[in-house]
């Protein structure tokens, strides 16, 4: 088989491309981005979510820095729900991002996710995520968690979100 030397000049172009300037914060494959009168839902809730962009392992001093990936699952056949707002707070209160600008449709048995970069250290051991919800019907809710994890160590944990009153 002959290949062109302008095609073998583009397979190794993009295969020696260097993308990690890009920052990916979306690594579902598909939003379904919606506009919709949130004040018309009837089932509304927040939950919190605890967020560890680092830990301490041997002392205060050096922390070690995790990626966090905050998952919402739609554990339902046949409901789905629409997340109105996702803000990621700091250890002290400070609201670090807010991922949203319009709320996401969530379809039964469906995932979103959204990363914390590793190299993120302003969050802290005390970060945290409140993540808004609601839906039209009252029915089942999301499992709403983190994975925090930092591979040359082996670290890896879940946290579970916590309805707020």
């Amino acid at each position: 088989m002959k290949i062109s030397i302008p095609l073998l000049s583009l397979l190794i172009l993009f295969a020696c491309r260097d993308d990690k300037s890009q920052k990916v914060y979306l690594p579902s494959q598909v939003y379904h981005y919606i506009k919709i009168d949130t004040t018309a839902l009837v089932n509304k809730h927040s939950v919190y979510v605890p967020v560890y962009s680092h830990i301490y392992s041997r002392s205060v001093g050096s922390p070690i820095n995790l990626t966090a990936v905050l998952s919402i699952r739609n554990i339902s056949y046949t409901d789905s729900f629409y997340v109105t707002d996702i803000i990621y707070y700091g250890s002290e209160g400070e609201v670090l991002k807010r991922y949203l600008d319009s709320s996401l449709l969530v379809k039964p048995m469906t995932s979103i996710e959204f990363v914390v970069e590793r190299e993120e250290s302003k969050g802290g051991a005390g970060a945290n995520f409140v993540v808004k919800w609601g839906s039209f019907t009252i029915g089942s809710e999301p499992l709403i968690q983190t994975v925090m994890n930092e591979t040359t160590s082996g670290i890896s944990f879940v946290t579970n979100g916590v309805e707020m009153k």
